[in-house]
């Protein structure tokens, strides 16, 4: 089983009104058209983001550059320890990708992330009116 603890409060309160959208069984392929909530192992972002992108899907990472000391900037994620993904792969493929834990799911239940909110995200992130911990 695939099944993500959310640990932040937003993904449950932004996520938890999702599940009655669009659920899916973990056993359908991941269609490539909507917005999935993916966990990734801790500070793997990154490479979960090269991961996913090699198998030809869309993957969104919002994140702010930071001033790091002398060394100059870092990209810090919006939302540490998640991205989002539109892939076509079997959530337990997904598992397999290196630097991710695996798709976020209620119970048994993949809910679908609608276009408005990732492109809100975008927004937000874009304006730099997200502000990181």
């Amino acid at each position: 089983m695939s099944d993500v603890t959310l640990t932040h409060p937003w993904a449950k309160s932004l996520f938890g009104a999702l599940t009655k959208l669009g659920v899916f069984d973990e056993d359908i392929p991941l269609e490539p058209g909507p917005w999935r909530l993916i966990a990734c192992k801790s500070s793997q972002e990154k490479t979960a983001v090269i991961g996913l992108r090699r198998f030809g899907g869309e993957v969104y990472l919002p994140a702010e550059w930071k001033k790091v000391g002398r060394r100059g900037r870092e990209l810090v994620p919006a939302f540490p320890g998640y991205l989002f993904a539109r892939i076509g792969l079997l959530s337990r493929e997904i598992k397999k990708i290196s630097g991710v834990r695996g798709t976020v799911v209620f119970g048994t239940n993949c809910p679908i992330v609608p276009d408005a909110i990732i492109e809100k995200i975008r927004e937000v992130v874009a304006r730099g009116d997200f502000t990181l911990g």
